[in-house]
Order: structure tokens, then sequence, then C-alpha cells
């Protein structure tokens, strides 16, 4: 045999051989896609499912530490429900009614206050909208007091502070001159009512602005 020959016969044999191996590695790697899928077909879901409740459960701790403590308080409790103001208010009787309600998450008692008494627009002669909080830092409750009488300045003026004394808040609206607003909300447990006195401060001396009381309807 000729040695070309032998070289083309041995040529064509290691190119069947090549092609032999090339169809045998194909239909292995064929044969490794598709157990490949299957794998994928069943591990997906179990780590689709395995991925969502990891997720939900770092949404949870999250909103759980986001989620700030409720405001619990017996005597601002006995506050919340509709009520009927009367007594005098700048040396004139009137009456006015009053829901109050916990709101924003029980953080702040919420007074929506409205006059019977119309102006010359029809309208309530007087309007307020009062949030009452607590102050952890410095152990003291704190009044936002917001009325249709004028703009405040959301400083001293707009912002009351109080300790409490028993079933007593009384609540002091400092200016920048030294007079003030003394704002006292008294609880009666015998009658479930409360009593509520406005007096200025100026110069040391104080002068009774409000007594009025508050029923239940």
């Amino acid at each position: 045999m000729r040695p070309q020959r032998a070289r083309d016969l041995a040529q064509r044999g290691d190119q069947k051989t090549e092609i032999r191996g090339g169809l045998k590695s194909r239909k292995d790697s064929l044969a490794i896609d598709r157990m490949s899928k299957r794998l994928l077909q069943l591990e997906v879901p179990q780590l689709r499912g395995a991925y969502c409740n990891f997720a939900l459960g770092l949404l949870i701790s999250f909103s759980a530490l986001a989620q700030p403590a409720t405001l619990e308080d017996p005597l601002l409790d006995r506050m919340v429900g509709k009520w009927v103001l009367e007594g005098t208010i700048a040396g004139r009787n009137t009456t006015h009614d009053i829901v109050s309600e916990w709101v924003l998450g029980h953080q702040y008692m919420r007074m929506q206050e409205v006059s019977r008494e119309k102006d010359a627009r029809k309208q309530p002669a007087y309007e307020a909208i009062i949030f009452i909080g607590w102050d952890p830092q410095s152990s003291e409750y704190r009044c936002l007091w917001l009325d249709n009488t004028g703009p405040w300045d959301f400083t001293s003026q707009a912002i009351g502070r109080a300790k409490r004394s028993g079933d007593t808040i009384t609540f002091r609206f400092g200016s920048n001159d030294g007079s003030s607003v003394n704002t006292t909300f008294s609880y009666n447990k015998n009658d479930d009512a409360w009593q509520l006195s406005i007096d200025n401060e100026a110069g040391g001396k104080s002068r009774a602005f409000a007594r009025v009381r508050l029923t239940r309807k």
C-alpha cells in the first residue's frame, strides 16, 4: 500500500473517529441540556418561592421597625367622643360642639371645635383644630392649637407644654414678650365631664378669659 494511500485511509479513519466522537459529544451535550432544563423546571419555582418568602420576611421586619408604638394614655382616652361645650368665653355665653378622637396611628388626640354662633357670612364664629400628643424626651404633653382667629407662627405661641397633675393638664402657650395663655383641662370622674379654663397671664398678673364645661352628647 502506498504511503499516500495509507495516510489517506488513516486520515479518513481519524475523521470517522472524530466524527463519531463529535456525534457522541453532541449527544452527551444534548442530554446534559435536557437534564439541566428539567432541573431548572424543578428548581426555579422552589427558588422563586424561597426568594418571595425571604423578601416578604424582610418587608415585615422593616415595617415592624418603622411602625412607632401607639400612645396609650388613660386620661386622654376620656376625651374621646362627642361633647357640648357651654360656658363663658371673653365674657359672653357660648355653646360649641366638639368631636375628639385618636388620629395618626393613635399618636395624637384631635379635637375639632365649632361654635354654634354664626358670623355675618353665616359661618361658625369660632372654629379650632387641636392636637394633643406626648413628648417622651421631656416627659411632657404637647398641644398644637389652630383656630380661625388668625394665623400662627408655629413656634412658641402655637405649641403648648404641660405636665400632668392628677386628672389635670395645664398647657402654657408662651410668647416672646413673656406673657402666656394658660389652658387647663380638668377631668371629673364622677360626672364624666371636663372643665376647661383659659387664663391670660402678663406682668405677673392672671386674668380669666374662659370658663366652660364639656359634657357628653
